[in-house]
């Protein structure tokens, strides 16, 4: 996985030698907006994570977060959640495995690593999203 996040930071070429997966102008298409998704105010706890623009684009689901584009993905199966991550401006990309199902699992240790990289204030991601998912569960279902 560190090699391909290399890979993608590198925009195609590999980290030794000149040899291409991809073309520069391929990652950037790979990395622009084709269906734009609504952008807004997270609720309570989660408010930190509001955004400005999110979309997603060829593969990847982009947003911004303390004034940086996240490219990002997500996968999962019975048992297990991952994401990927990518910080371009920053040459940062953050790999995620859990054996959790809950998807605050994981957004809450890629929040915590994304804060403290970017010197911002420290948020209890733990409790944030463990108090949205509680929120969520009185809600009645239906109409």
């Amino acid at each position: 996985m560190a090699k391909w996040i290399t890979l993608q930071l590198n925009r195609g070429k590999f980290p030794t030698g000149n040899e291409r997966l991809f073309t520069e102008a391929q990652s950037r298409e790979m990395w622009s907006a084709q269906t734009i998704l609504p952008a807004g105010q997270a609720p309570g706890p989660l408010a930190p994570l509001s955004t400005k623009f999110a979309a997603y684009a060829l593969g990847w689901g982009l947003r911004d977060y303390h004034g940086r584009k996240l490219v990002g993905h997500t996968g999962g199966v019975a048992g297990f959640v991952s994401r990927v991550m990518l910080v371009p401006e920053e040459n940062l990309g953050v790999v995620i495995l859990t054996n959790a199902e809950q998807e605050g699992a994981f957004d809450s240790i890629l929040y915590h690593i994304l804060d403290h990289y970017f010197a911002v204030p420290q948020t209890d991601w733990i409790a944030a999203f463990k108090d949205v998912a509680e929120e969520n569960r009185k809600r009645p279902c239906g109409p």
